[in-house]
């Protein structure tokens, strides 16, 4: 009796063990902190979204016979009047600036735009890290697909980012609504307003909320996007400068990434082995490089590692246990 009880209690040992494993190992890898202290500068680097100067960056010329008409404007690499130039400064940012060949009278906003091509990028529980100073009136697009009306595919940032300094922001959607920035109020299409801008911001959680507003259309961006998972295409970026030929940009950063005390952000594993599958080759060692980089680990080989030696443990237990007892009995 006394060697059946000793055998069921440790049984219910090695369950308990076993479930505490698994639930541990669970929170600590799904779970990212939210927290309000961060730093920009001591931030991991999941994917850089800030392009070169070198980059091909594309624009509209000055004399294009469409600037009143976003639909029928033509971006080129080599305009023949350039309305804003590139550079890299000498602390390596990049610098927009508006040129002084812009004809104020017809367009007051321009922007350049460069290709990121970035596909099932993954964003879930990651941040849109920011820091940049901005002389006059700004914006920067993201665009989610290649299809159709840029616009209709691409986010503003200019409002999440200035909202993003109060709790209680509130982003207005009606095509060309004015906020109040006293009420924390931020319209949609409004351009940001001049100064310094360093944070970052929730990029899955800004794409539900335009979609809920309509202001992104959402047959233009993967269907994963709203559900657990949280994967989007990211196809260029576009930073804008308004007002005038004094208005400039210098971007020092532009990433999606983590604080390094979060909890590891985790692609699920499914999906990561259906996108190495389907691109196969060198694109396949990519993946499994710049996962490992991120120091990422699937967390059910991780689950069952812990398992297996708790319940080898007890095993070994059990038959050290069961021996003494048998030994005491052949004295007896």
């Amino acid at each position: 009796m006394k060697m059946k009880r000793i055998l069921s209690m440790l049984a219910v040992t090695a369950i308990m063990a076993s479930s505490a494993a698994v639930m541990g190992v669970s929170a600590d890898e799904t779970t990212p902190t939210n927290g309000a202290d961060y730093s920009v500068d001591d931030a991991v680097v999941d994917q850089d979204l800030l392009p070169k100067a070198s980059a091909e960056w594309k624009q509209i010329s000055a004399n294009d016979p469409n600037l009143m008409d976003s639909t029928k404007l033509v971006y080129t690499s080599t305009p023949e009047i350039p309305t804003v130039k590139v550079e890299e400064t000498d602390t390596g940012a990049l610098r927009i600036k508006m040129t002084k060949e812009i004809d104020k009278e017809k367009r007051t906003w321009y922007d350049a735009q460069s290709d990121l091509n970035l596909k099932d990028v993954f964003i879930s529980g990651k941040y849109l890290y920011y820091d940049f100073k901005a002389v006059g009136q700004w914006n920067i697009n993201l665009y989610l697909s290649d299809e159709g009306n840029a616009q209709d595919n691409a986010i503003k940032l200019a409002c999440y980012i200035m909202g993003n300094k109060y709790d209680d922001s509130t982003i207005l959607y009606t095509q060309g609504a004015q906020g109040d920035a006293k009420k924390h109020t931020y319209g949609y299409d409004e351009d940001g307003k001049a100064g310094t801008y360093k944070g970052r911001l929730d990029l899955q959680a800004a794409i539900k909320d335009a979609i809920k507003g309509g202001a992104v259309e959402e047959s233009k961006i993967p269907a994963n996007l709203l559900k657990e998972g949280g994967y989007v295409d990211l196809f260029r970026v576009g930073f804008w400068v308004v007002g005038g030929t004094n208005s400039t940009l210098t971007v020092n950063k532009f990433f999606l990434g983590h604080d390094a005390s979060d909890p590891t952000v985790i692609e699920p594993a499914t999906t990561a082995a259906t996108t190495a599958a389907t691109q196969g080759g060198e694109n396949s060692d990519n993946t499994a490089n710049t996962t490992a980089g991120n120091g990422s680990t699937d967390s059910s080989d991780s689950t069952m590692t812990i398992v297996i030696v708790v319940v080898v443990v007890v095993v070994v237990a059990a038959a050290i246990i069961a021996g003494v007892v048998i030994s005491k009995k052949k004295k007896k």
